[in-house]
């Protein structure tokens, strides 16, 4: 993960920014962070619904994981896996692929949740403040050696907490962090609160795990939820009625019609 020194003043201003690649960053409390690929299985998921959503709504109207939403709070963008954006959105993003929050939020937007490995130092124990975004550690534990620092900021918006902190065991070794804890956190809790807070109709939530489907549906500015859909049940959509599909279809390749 690459972090881009420069501190952008305002999302105007981290707009203008150009670095001329295609690389996509998460501003975050004025900096850059560089996002990692998606893994094959994610790209997978998201390929299969992607043509599904083509056949109802319009090629047009599907975006994938290049779209990009202005959210409140921290970071202040988001790239969901998926996004059925409305008929008018298709003119105001000729130019920049990114929907501001003066204009009306897409119809639907689906995150599938990821694993991710992060090192942690052995010593490293949360601290009492945070520089940049990370823990720091306390004194006792400082090595001289170089460490590697769990990257927290992107689980949510706002400050590392030391419940996120907690959440990893402290090893040498590579930890494996499973979409029960660090990812869960950011799509159950940090972007289900930023896109419940953008009015968005829709978000549903993939877990290639437990291979579920879990939806929800914006009710009084919160969302509730619709179902959780797995195996053979057929996706209902609060937005597109029931959609002619079964859940396993987009976990394993030999229930593609």
């Amino acid at each position: 993960m690459v972090q881009i020194k420069h501190r952008f003043q305002s999302f105007e201003e981290y707009l203008s920014y150009d670095d001329g690649s295609d690389k996509l960053y998460e501003l975050f409390n004025g900096e850059l962070i560089e996002m990692p690929p998606e893994s094959g299985t994610n790209v997978q998921i998201a390929n299969r619904l992607f043509l599904i959503f083509a056949m109802i709504v319009g090629i047009d109207r599907v975006r994938g994981h290049g779209l990009e939403l202005e959210v409140r709070g921290e970071p202040r963008n988001r790239y969901p896996d998926l996004t059925i954006i409305r008929q008018e959105h298709i003119q105001q993003l000729a130019k920049r692929n990114t929907i501001r929050l003066e204009m009306l939020p897409p119809l639907l937007v689906i995150e599938v949740v990821s694993q991710c490995v992060a090192r942690v130092p052995k010593a490293a124990r949360c601290g009492a403040s945070a520089v940049g975004g990370f823990p720091a550690p306390h004194a006792s534990s400082r090595q001289s050696r170089p460490t590697q620092w769990l990257d927290l900021r992107r689980l949510a918006w706002g400050s590392p907490r030391c419940s996120d902190c907690r959440r990893v065991e402290a090893t040498d070794e590579s930890v494996r962090v499973s979409p029960g804890e660090l990812q869960r956190d950011r799509d159950f809790i940090a972007k289900r609160s930023q896109y419940q807070d953008c009015g968005i109709p829709e978000y549903w939530i993939i877990d290639p795990e437990t291979k579920t489907i879990l939806i929800l549906e914006l009710t009084d500015k919160t969302y509730t939820e619709i179902g959780n859909f797995a195996g053979s049940n057929l996706v209902v959509s609060p937005q597109l009625g029931q959609l002619n599909f079964k859940v396993s279809q987009i976990f394993d390749a030999e229930n593609q019609a």
